[in-house]
């Protein structure tokens, strides 16, 4: 009677490993749509959920990352070689701050620094729900990014910092967009 439960334990184990949702190519876990444009190929992946590298920003509550990457259709290079594709980051996060005095506001983050590069956020919303003793800042943003360093960032991941002011102030959250997901995004 044990070896027939044994076997058949064994046998429900095997099937349901074998029926995992998870595709074994990437490429379907991760890209959403591919929408083909005139002289580039517009791929938007999936959201996926950013690791805050810093580890210092005890206040983050959440953080949603996509790219949509502009991938150009044709395999050689422009005749002029000086415009290049941009591709476009697409950030979400919620992070609670000190409530401040009624003069002053709650500051969000504005600059992302990307390759050394300081990138203004072009900010989609932003709210602020405010107590006595702190506020919970929600934010969406995009900035955009060369896909060539896209692609140049596909073993390592591209690593960046989202910055309240400059390069010169202190970072705040540091994060990366894994190599393996855009090894997917950029898959032709």
């Amino acid at each position: 009677m044990l070896k027939k439960s044994t076997l058949l334990a064994s046998i429900l184990l095997v099937s349901a490993c074998s029926s995992n949702t998870v595709t074994s190519n990437y490429v379907d876990d991760v890209v959403v749509n591919k929408i083909q444009k005139q002289d580039h190929v517009e791929v938007v992946g999936k959201q996926i959920i950013p690791v805050d590298l810093l580890e210092l920003n005890l206040s983050l509550k959440m953080n949603i990352l996509s790219v949509t990457a502009n991938v150009d259709s044709t395999t050689e290079q422009s005749s002029s070689g000086t415009e290049s594709t941009k591709s476009t980051v697409f950030f979400q996060i919620q992070y609670a701050e000190d409530n401040k005095t009624q003069n002053e506001k709650v500051s969000q983050y504005s600059v992302a620094l990307v390759d050394g590069t300081d990138v203004a956020l072009a900010s989609d919303k932003a709210t602020e729900k405010c107590d006595k003793t702190q506020c919970v800042v929600s934010q969406s943003f995009s900035f955009p990014v060369e896909t060539a360093l896209l692609e140049k960032s596909v073993d390592n991941g591209l690593y960046f910092s989202l910055l309240k002011a400059s390069k010169d102030a202190n970072l705040t959250l540091e994060t990366m967009i894994p190599g393996r997901y855009l090894t997917a995004l950029l898959a032709k």
